[in-house]
């Protein structure tokens, strides 16, 4: 069995921030023409297909960084009634599903109420679940006075990225099947009487996955722009999250004096980060049936 101190010790807390860097590189190289990129070994290799390739991997790699942020957030609670860094790798393994927790959260912040509950640590006294999990025993004063304001920040970051991952829909097309496709070059509106065009939008840069309702059989497209900024921004609040929440813990495994980078947040840069770079984020077209019977 892996202790608690082999979990901590040996978790890759800086995963996803790799995974986002490595990959914003090489759109950048690929963006600016650079065949240094290319991919010989592919019959027919298209460096739009490659881009794209890529900027999939970047939406799939910001899901997958909000999903393990909050499996994490919630293994620490055993019971309800505890926090608990020795359990986490048990409750983990479990495999219990929070979604629905998750969809209540960004709705009303419900489903995570136990964020703002405080618990008796003893000599260390009360700290709400919030400060524990991301700043372990920390004081303010440890931390430059800054301790409220980036409590509130990562509020604010858990709020966005449960709205981002509240209908799985989208991440679901990622996972499963690979269920995605490019639709359209462009959108518009034109008057129906002088057929002028009114309004043309761009999505080139986009895929699209389609729905079916079981009951009605109205099947939608839904169309998502790719924001590959805004997701590798938020992937890497993700990222500093995750590694909030270990690294205070491996340091308390180890013995001596330990230096280690905790990061503070600001809610001006996560309003600055998570701001939407594309003019429309998703476009939806529904089909329903048409009954000829008379």
């Amino acid at each position: 069995m892996i202790s608690a101190k082999e979990f901590y010790q040996g978790y890759q807390a800086d995963y996803f921030a790799y995974r986002q860097i490595r990959l914003k590189k090489e759109l950048l190289s690929l963006s600016n023409n650079l065949t240094t990129n290319r991919i010989d070994e592919i019959y027919g290799y298209s460096i739009d297909d490659h881009i794209r390739s890529i900027k999939i991997d970047i939406r799939q790699t910001y899901f997958q960084s909000i999903e393990t942020l909050f499996e994490l957030i919630f293994s620490f609670v055993s019971d309800g009634k505890r926090l608990s860094d020795g359990d986490v790798l048990s409750n983990l393994i479990k495999r219990k599903g929070h979604y629905e927790s998750i969809r209540k959260y960004a709705v009303d912040s419900s489903g995570m109420e136990f964020l703002e509950q405080t618990f008796d640590f003893g000599e260390n006294g009360q700290i709400p679940a919030i400060q524990y999990l991301f700043y372990g025993f920390l004081k303010d004063s440890q931390l430059g006075g800054q301790l409220s304001e980036s409590l509130n920040a990562i509020r604010k970051i858990l709020k966005i990225i449960a709205v981002d991952i509240s209908d799985r829909k989208e991440y679901n097309a990622y996972k499963h099947g690979l269920r995605i496709f490019p639709v359209n070059s462009f959108f518009s509106f034109h008057d129906h009487k002088t057929g002028d065009e009114i309004i043309k939008w761009d999505i080139k840069d986009s895929m699209s996955f389609m729905e079916r309702d079981e009951k009605t059989g109205q099947i939608d497209v839904v169309t998502k722009l790719f924001d590959s900024e805004r997701d590798h921004n938020l992937t890497i609040m993700c990222n500093n999250l995750i590694s909030n929440i270990i690294l205070i813990r491996r340091i308390s495994y180890q013995e001596g004096a330990q230096t280690v980078g905790i990061v503070l947040f600001k809610t001006e840069d996560v309003d600055k980060l998570s701001k939407p770079n594309v003019k429309i984020q998703d476009l939806k077209i529904s089909l329903e049936p048409i009954d000829n019977e008379s």
